[in-house]
């Protein structure tokens, strides 16, 4: 396998993201305690694979139950605009078209299936 080491090469199982790359370099190297060592460095990888497939899960899991209260939002939304906004706009409209037809006429309200709601 190619994922060990300071180079990944392209037969490695994970890919680079899953993967944390870690160093280690003896105190007694940085210190200059032993001579001989000043390029001695290890390295490892650790494989988080299932990490990420966890908070990728996660992620899914949030947008749908966002779409979920966006659509709840749109429906009673729209319920509201339709009761406080679009039905009153009507019965203004249709006052005003029966006074276009006969102003001296006293406008009567319009009655509709709508108003019960």
């Amino acid at each position: 396998m190619g994922c060990s080491g300071f180079i990944i090469t392209p037969d490695c199982p994970w890919r680079f993201e899953e993967m944390t790359l870690v160093t280690f370099k003896p105190d007694a190297c940085i210190t200059g305690e032993v001579e001989g060592c000043d390029e001695l460095i290890a390295y490892a990888r650790i494989v988080h694979a299932e990490s990420i497939k966890l908070t990728a899960s996660y992620q899914i899991a949030t947008t749908l139950f966002t779409c979920v209260v966006l659509a709840l939002a749109f429906i009673v939304f729209s319920k509201d605009t339709q009761v406080h906004v679009i039905i009153p706009i009507k019965k203004v409209v249709a006052i005003i078209q029966k006074l276009a037809e006969s102003p001296l006429k006293k406008p009567e309200m319009p009655t509709n299936e709508d108003d019960s709601n």
